[in-house]
Parts: structure tokens; C-alpha cells; sequence
């Protein structure tokens, strides 16, 4: 049995739990039912989704809605953020860097306020129905939880770590989509950030090559979210299931460049 997942009906009224204030930027002028979480009241975990753009991606207040219903299914708080003046960023101190990098102050601002947080993309399509409690999936709290990158990436993370001055003891490349951080074992990463200058595009990534050498810095191992099951399908894989109208079997959809025809197609998914 299968069922759409249609996001076109999203209810105005909030919900238990949820203040009443929409959230920053461009989409209180357009999406007022989405709400930021009750912040610190109680939640040791958020959910947090940023983009900083001129132009949003289509359909982005159904898929924030999509996130915050998970985010309030596993119990996290969970804040959207579009405003390069949201309080998160006030410690900012690379204002010329690209938008990209903002996640890192983003991340380090509500790592300090939370013992876990879950960042995810906002291109990231979530089935609350399939979707597993990520927050739980670490075998070891020290780990960061991430999907390894599809494609052999060893060419470009050496030329990544040449780029910010450190050997690699491996050369796999995690996406930085979606990545679920500890307080406790994780803070240490974010507060040792490297110059401004050294933040920009190294073969084709800017805060994902950031990110994969940070966990390296720090000898951050980093859990692969699919290695026991296909939790999150990107790219490639995204399209050629959309593409053929199958049942949608896998919980998290990165919707990559290569797919953005997909950012609004309704989802056929097993129920």
C-alpha cells in the first residue's frame, strides 16, 4: 500500500509545543504557519536547516514544514534559519566567505545550547513515516552520523586536505547534508575553525571539504548512515526513482543539483 505525501494542505494553526512567531527572513512574508520550536525549554536536541539565499528553492516552506514535522515526531526542537542576522550568526566572523560556510557557526552556536544537533539541508526531502529516530543511530556517541559520499572522492579530499594544510588519514568524502553532532565529544570541532581566507571552493566543495577535515583535525570518526541500510538516496539515485514513479522506499532524500526537478514532486511512499 502506498500513499502520497502532499504538502499542500499545511495547516495554519500551531501546534502543542511550538511558539507563536513565524520564522526569520523571506519566508514570514510567504509562510507564516512555520514555526520556530520552542527553544530551550526542555529539548536536549534540535533539528536545524538554514538557507541563505536571494532566491529560495522551490517549494522550500513544504519541505521546512516536512522537517519540522520530524524534528516534532522525535522530540527535538527545531529552528529554520534565512537570514544572514539571525542571532546564530552574530559571531560570524567571516562575513566574505561564502553563505555556504555559515553552517559552521550555525552548528557552533546550538551545540553550546544542546547536547545534540541535527543539521540537515534544506534540499533534504524527509519522510516522517519512514524516516528512523537519527538521533539515536550512533553506535558510539563520539561518532559523527553522516552518509558517505556515493563516488570515490580520494582525489579530490587529497587535493582538499593539501588546500588546509594537513595530511589525511583516509580519503573518504561524507556529505554534508545532513550531519548529527554530540556536545559532549563534537564542540571542540566548530571552535577551532580555520582562517577566513582558507574558507572557498577546493575542487568543486566549500563546506563540505571544510567539514571532512575538521573530522579529520580531530580525529572525529564518522558513522556512514547508510552502511546497514539505505537511509538516505542522493543524487543520481533520487532521480532515476523519481524519474519512474516508483514507491519510495528510502526515508531521506538529499536532492542534489543534478535532481532539482524533483524538489516538488509529491512522494509515492510505503505506508
Amino acid at each position: 500500500m502506498s500513499v502520497n505525501e502532499d504538502s499542500s494542505n499545511i495547516p495554519s494553526v500551531d501546534t502543542c509545543g511550538y511558539i507563536d512567531r513565524p520564522i526569520y527572513g523571506h519566508l514570514n512574508k510567504t509562510a507564516d504557519y512555520i514555526r520556530e520550536s520552542c527553544i530551550n525549554k526542555g529539548s536536549n536536541k534540535i533539528v536545524v536547516s538554514f538557507a541563505i539565499r536571494k532566491n529560495h528553492l522551490n517549494c522550500v516552506e513544504n519541505r521546512v514544514f516536512k522537517l519540522q514535522e520530524y524534528a516534532k515526531s522525535v522530540g527535538a526542537d527545531f529552528i529554520f534559519i534565512d537570514t544572514k542576522d539571525h542571532i546564530s550568526l552574530g559571531e560570524m566572523s567571516c562575513p566574505k566567505v561564502s553563505p555556504r560556510f555559515y553552517k559552521a557557526w550555525i552548528i557552533r552556536y546550538y551545540l553550546r545550547q544542546y547536547k545534540q544537533v541535527l543539521y540537515l539541508d534544506e534540499s533534504v526531502r524527509i519522510s516522517k513515516s519512514l524516516s528512523p529516530n537519527l538521533f539515536t543511530l550512533p553506535s558510539d556517541d563520539s561518532n559523527i552520523l553522516a552518509a558517505l559520499e556515493r563516488y570515490d572522492h580520494e582525489g579530490d579530499m587529497r587535493e582538499v586536505c593539501k588546500h588546509y594544510g594537513d595530511k589525511c588519514s583516509n580519503y573518504f568524502m561524507y556529505n554534508s547534508g545532513l550531519m548529527l553532532f554530540n556536545q559532549q565529544y563534537h564542540a571542540k570541532i566548530i571552535d577551532s575553525l580555520p582562517a577566513c581566507y582558507s574558507m572557498k571552493r577546493v575542487v568543486g566543495f566549500e563546506d563540505q571539504a571544510l567539514f571532512n577535515v575538521l573530522f579529520q583535525q580531530h580525529g572525529i570518526a564518522v558513522e556512514d548512515l547508510n552502511a546497514k541500510e539505505k537511509v538516505v538516496l542522493q543524487g543520481s539515485e533520487v532521480c532515476r526513482i523519481m524519474d519512474s514513479g516508483k514507491e519510495v522506499t528510502s526515508p531521506i532524500l538529499h536532492i542534489t543539483r543534478a535532481c532539482r526537478k524533483h524538489l516538488c514532486t509529491k512522494l509515492r511512499v510505503l505506508s
